[in-house]
């Protein structure tokens, strides 16, 4: 069921649809009468309905709280076109009504009579030609056949077969060659054919210039290193390749012992250690905690880099994830380090004192570094204290104690 809502107030703009001519119980119309009910709780409501052809009349209503219901039936569709309706309030002597609210009933196609007899006429006559079809053709295949029209004249005798001969064929195998052989009325004719001429072969052994690699002929099981590939033992390790020609990025190479050996050299003449220094044995804890000795282990020597005294040039860095921007001549005492980044000046030389605690110090430098007697700076030892010297921003020395 189709149902409709309208408040009691929007009767007056408001145009119901109620249907099409002929339908019966398919649309409720729902008024809200809050507003009237509010000021008449015990009021009965009727309506009344002015349809569009014909006198006015009560419609059948019911109350359903606030709301009157009003159920369209046939008898309210009983002609298409325009109509109004209006509610009323009835509470002893006191009526209240609505605005008028208007109303359409749609137009509907309703039989009116039968189906013409002409049409049943034609589907009868149909129907009877479309089942005497098959029995006409029958009949008139078997009249025709009865008349003698589907009898044509003879057809010309056949040839004497005496003369006629019965070809033979037979196939024989040896080997490889299989033989034909067919015997007809001019006599026997044989041929002889070969596998795999003409339709190849299923043997690879059978086939000629078969496939290479490196020149190896591809027959029976080649290995790699029959091919010429080189086996995991061949390859050198990058990391054992000497090369002292080593520049930026050729981190896979190292120096020889002498080109360690005069690197090492040449740092060591920037900075050298006097005579009367600190102990190797006392090292740890004068580096931790006596700046002015660790200052004066290490000494500018005469025609050494033109800096002022290195005592002036040493720098007590705190925290314990440093980052260090190193200044050419200069000196950085450094405490435990989880974390160490330096960066090195492109010329000159810097020392860097620092100490790798029960976790080791994960270091970050330039990788195009070079250092001495196979230093990795990725894997650094625990509980070790460190001294680098880097020059020219690409060479580098460590000394290490614990």
């Amino acid at each position: 069921m189709r149902s409709v809502t309208v408040r009691l107030d929007d009767l007056r703009t408001t145009v119901l649809n109620l249907g099409f001519v002929g339908e019966n119980e398919h649309t409720q119309i729902r008024i809200d009468s809050k507003k009237m009910f509010d000021q008449y709780p015990t009021a009965s409501p009727s309506l009344t309905v002015c349809p569009p052809d014909g006198e006015s009349y009560p419609a059948v209503i019911e109350r359903d709280g606030d709301f009157v219901l009003w159920t369209i039936t046939d008898s309210d569709l009983t002609h298409e076109g325009s109509g109004e309706i209006q509610l009323s309030f009835t509470v002893s002597e006191t009526v209240a009504k609505s605005y008028p609210g208007r109303f359409k009933v749609s137009r509907s196609i309703v039989p009116t009579g039968e189906i013409p007899e002409g049409i049943d006429d034609f589907l009868t006559r149909a129907g009877a030609a479309l089942t005497a079809i098959p029995e006409t053709i029958d009949e008139a295949l078997a009249e025709a056949k009865a008349s003698g029209e589907f009898d044509g004249p003879a057809g010309p005798s056949g040839q004497d077969g005496t003369d006629g001969y019965s070809p033979t064929a037979t196939v024989s195998k040896s080997g490889k060659t299989a033989t034909i052989t067919i015997t007809d009325k001019h006599g026997t004719t044989t041929a002889q054919i070969s596998d795999g001429e003409g339709g190849g072969t299923s043997d690879y052994s059978d086939l000629e210039n078969k496939p290479q690699i490196a020149g190896v002929t591809l027959s029976g099981n080649v290995s790699l290193h029959d091919l010429g590939a080189a086996s995991e033992s061949d390859i050198p390790d990058p990391t054992s390749i000497i090369d002292d020609t080593a520049g930026d990025g050729d981190t896979g190479k190292v120096w020889s012992a002498d080109k360690s050996s005069s690197l090492l050299s040449e740092i060591t003449n920037k900075y050298e250690k006097p005579t009367g220094g600190i102990p190797s044995s006392d090292m740890t804890d004068e580096v931790q905690t006596s700046l002015g000795k660790a200052d004066s282990a290490y000494q500018k020597p005469s025609g050494g880099i033109p800096l002022t005294d290195l005592a002036d040039n040493t720098e007590t860095i705190s925290g314990t994830t440093p980052s260090i921007t190193g200044v050419s001549g200069h000196r950085y005492i450094c405490g435990e380090c989880a974390t160490l980044s330096i960066t090195a000046p492109a010329s000159g030389c810097i020392d860097v004192v620092f100490e790798s605690g029960s976790t080791p110090t994960v270091l970050t430098v330039s990788s195009s570094i070079k250092w001495a007697n196979g230093f990795d700076p990725t894997s650094l030892e625990a509980n070790t204290t460190y001294e680098i010297n880097i020059l020219d921003g690409e060479f580098g020395v460590v000394a290490t104690w614990t």
